[in-house]
């Protein structure tokens, strides 16, 4: 994990492009910025610039972006990103080991780990901020 560079963010871009040939954009961003209230919101900011709407109900693609606060720090803004799974945890674009029950699952990338899919769990989904679609996205 590196911010700005291998993050979550990073993952989800990825994903677009290799599951839906579809290239998203880039943005700066530093260290820590869900921290600095004068900090851009940068998912908030930047998710229609990047062919996204917002809905009620997650589909396989969405991005979904979470706010996780670090104890005892404080968070302004929505600071992580996954892409939504559903049941069906399989990347299409390489050969990847099944996942073990009926998920849901989410892909993504937390600091101090691996990009990972995993199970959607409760946890999680009481962290979201806002389920997003890409315009050009079918599953």
């Amino acid at each position: 994990f590196s911010h700005g560079l291998l993050d979550c963010w990073s993952a989800c871009r990825d994903w677009y492009a290799r599951e839906a040939s579809l290239p998203l954009p880039n943005f700066e961003r530093k260290e820590l910025w869900w921290e600095d209230p004068e900090s851009p919101s940068h998912y908030e900011e930047n998710f229609e610039a990047c062919g996204f709407v917002r809905v009620d109900q997650p589909q396989r693609g969405d991005l979904l972006v979470f706010q996780i606060p670090t104890v005892g720090r404080p968070c302004h803004f929505p600071n992580h990103a996954a892409i939504y799974l559903g049941a069906d945890a399989r990347l299409h674009s390489e050969a990847a080991p099944a996942l073990g029950g009926a998920g849901p699952f989410i892909y993504h990338h937390m600091p101090g780990r691996l990009a990972a899919r995993e199970v959607y769990g409760w946890s999680m989904a009481n962290r979201v901020k806002l389920i997003l679609r890409h315009k050009e996205y079918t599953p």
